[in-house]
């Protein structure tokens, strides 16, 4: 995921099984994260929702991107490793 610094920002991270209308009946799940340009810092907050065959835990690879380092979209970029299971964690940038 790419962060891009010079303004607060808001992002909501959805996800459902992608084959079916479960969603409807409320299998889904989202993940809110949130940066704070003042303390350069980035929290993927609390998942809320599961869904059969949801993956439990995962790993984001946070790409920082402000003008002293500008980057290109590549998918190959190494960034900061997150370790996500779930629950509340905080990145400081």
């Amino acid at each position: 995921m790419y962060v891009y610094a010079g303004q607060d920002g808001t992002f909501t991270l959805y996800e459902d099984e992608g084959v079916n209308y479960n969603y409807e009946k409320g299998q889904y799940s989202m993940i809110p994260m949130t940066y704070d340009e003042a303390s350069r810092t980035l929290v993927i907050g609390d998942r809320q929702g599961e869904y059969p065959g949801m993956l439990k835990e995962r790993m984001f690879n946070v790409v920082f991107v402000d003008k002293k380092n500008p980057k290109v979209f590549n998918v190959n970029t190494k960034g900061v490793e997150v370790s996500y299971s779930g629950k509340k964690e905080v990145i400081k940038l």
